[in-house]
């Protein structure tokens, strides 16, 4: 893959506050896909502490993300609930968690898997924040 021009790396290298080489590396070792709407959202998303898909702000996608979003989260919250009946019984009251470290990237997974089986490619904030550690 061509090295990418110095605009389109100043412009990744301002929405991810990643080093010049770095963003070189990663501009041309992803997706364009991927490099493109971290692009769109550093730009649609100035001065954001951490960037999030474009796509879950337009108008045609917007309320059916966020739907999506709670229901997910509402799953999610009834699984743990569950396992911590189970951990309670089993007298591991030291391992109960409400919301355990990792649990956003298990919501984002699902997130993915149930927006790509509409047709739909949503980038997590963990690929649009490359460099940036979530729990």
């Amino acid at each position: 893959m061509p090295a990418p021009k110095a605009d389109v790396v100043k412009r990744f290298r301002k929405a991810t506050r990643m080093g010049w080489m770095a963003s070189k590396h990663f501009l041309t070792t992803e997706s364009p896909e991927l490099c493109e709407r971290i692009l769109e959202a550093g730009e649609k998303q100035p001065g954001a502490d951490t960037l999030h898909d474009p796509i879950e702000d337009h108008p045609d996608y917007k309320e059916m993300i966020e739907a999506l979003r709670e229901t997910i989260e509402k799953e999610v919250r009834e699984e743990l609930a569950l396992e911590n009946e189970e951990r309670r019984a089993a007298g591991q009251d030291t391992h109960l968690r409400d919301w355990p470290l990792g649990t956003c990237h298990l919501m984002w997974r699902h997130m993915k898997d149930r927006l790509a089986a509409k047709g739909i490619t949503w980038y997590s904030p963990t690929e649009l924040n490359p460099g940036a550690i979530f729990d």
